[in-house]
């Protein structure tokens, strides 16, 4: 997130010095460049792409209700899918969250990945 938050700084002093509001695209553009300094600005692209469809179909929502059970076999998955539901709404909002999610899951596995969104849920993400 700090890492990201740096694109955004230049993104938002970008956009003052030429009058337009800020480019989140851009500055998501710019981070996963960063992060992936070879791809190519059409790999950055389908990436980006790949994860704001899979945020869009909140494709991890099974594997999060599956950790939350294994975490606390009592979890009542009716409750549960209704958190998460209300989770998957604020997802769907642009932001780097889901992207440093799929960032997590590329570069080091779908487990990680969950690990991250369950921190990102309860506010200990960084």
């Amino acid at each position: 997130m700090v890492r990201y938050a740096a694109f955004a700084g230049m993104q938002t002093g970008i956009a003052e010095r030429e009058n337009r509001e800020f480019d989140i695209k851009e500055a998501l553009r710019e981070f996963v460049k960063n992060i992936y300094p070879n791809w190519s600005r059409n790999e950055v692209e389908d990436f980006l792409r790949s994860a704001d469809n899979k945020k869009g179909e909140f494709v991890d929502r099974g594997n999060l209700i599956k950790a939350y059970q294994k975490n606390d076999p009592s979890f009542d998955i009716k409750k549960l899918s209704e958190v998460l539901e209300k989770i998957h709404i604020r997802l769907k909002k642009e932001g780097p969250r889901w992207v440093i999610a799929e960032i997590i899951e590329r570069d080091y596995g779908t487990s990680e990945k969950i690990k991250y969104l369950q921190a990102m849920i309860s506010g200990d993400a960084n």
